[in-house]
């Protein structure tokens, strides 16, 4: 009785997670700054401007840091259980690149006011939305990257189910499928094993409005002819390193690839910086060329 009533409130958690639980902005930036060193004070710096994306009667909270004769416009997906401040090293090193970025707050993390959020089911299509809006006023030549770790890399995938407006995708320690994730997330909760999680899991996204099996990012990655770099780390203990592999195997374009890194805790490889910013600028640079930067 009790393992059932875990594994439901553990799916509850992940498919209605209660706001109070997690951090807001100025938690998210000492929680960053405390466990893994990561300064990201420069968000306070930005000039930012508020968006009025919806999607549906869905609101967006969104906002744009532009960068002079922009060489793209990089959407910005953060992880389970963070805000948009998570994805501020990121972000900033997009700017260097050239890209005028917009970051949000994925469904019931952060000023989102969404009932449920959907581990990047539905949230792709907020991804996706955001690109619509980004041709519609900066023109259709203009260039866009999709960029997330962790949930915020399954919302990136799986937005190429929507649009095929993308000219490259970098998917930072994503799962090839939602499933698989299960039992590594719940051992931060319980060592044994629950032979409730699945079906609970299954309950709990039905009643968010969609089906957890469905949710395989590496099927949308297939479908596609979208370019994709996959970040893997060896350091990771909820998605294997052989999982970027796999996704960029799947990819029809020629100009995927992956890069494993060492021992960088989950979603959080950009602490190697100099490696990451390395393999993000020779990914680009190839999918994105600089002699094509435009000047919206």
């Amino acid at each position: 009785m009790f393992q059932r009533l875990l594994a439901k409130m553990t799916a509850q958690l992940v498919y209605t997670p209660p706001t109070v639980l997690f951090p807001d902005k100025k938690r998210m930036e000492k929680s960053l700054l405390k466990d893994f060193g990561l300064d990201v004070s420069v968000y306070d710096s930005w000039t930012r401007e508020p968006l009025n994306i919806c999607n549906g009667d869905y609101r967006i909270p969104a906002e744009i840091i532009r960068v002079p004769k922009q060489r793209g416009v990089a959407v910005v997906c953060h992880g389970f259980g963070q805000n948009r401040h998570a994805m501020v090293r990121h972000a900033e090193l997009l700017q260097k690149l050239g890209f005028s970025t917009i970051l949000f707050d994925q469904r019931r993390f952060g000023l989102s006011k969404a009932p449920h959020g959907t581990l990047g089911w539905i949230e792709a299509t907020d991804a996706a939305a955001m690109v619509h809006w980004v041709k519609e006023e900066m023109g259709e030549a203009t260039r866009i990257v999709l960029i997330g770790c962790s949930m915020g890399a399954i919302t990136s995938m799986n937005a190429l189910r929507y649009t095929d407006q993308v000219d490259a995708v970098i998917e930072d320690a994503g799962p090839a499928t939602m499933e698989q994730v299960l039992d590594p997330f719940y051992a931060n909760i319980s060592r044994k094993k629950n032979p409730y999680l699945h079906s609970a899991f299954i309950r709990a996204a039905e009643k968010a409005g969609v089906c957890m099996e469905d949710n395989r990012p590496i099927d949308a990655v297939a479908a596609s002819d979208v370019p994709i770099l996959c970040i893997g780390s060896q350091g990771d203990p909820l998605i294997p390193a052989s999982d970027a592999e796999k996704i960029c195997a799947v990819s029809r374009n020629p100009l995927s690839r992956y890069e494993i890194f060492g021992d960088e805790p989950h979603a959080l490889s950009i602490l190697d910086y100099d490696h990451y910013a390395r393999t993000a600028t020779e990914f680009l640079n190839d999918t994105v060329p600089l002699q094509n930067k435009q000047a919206n």
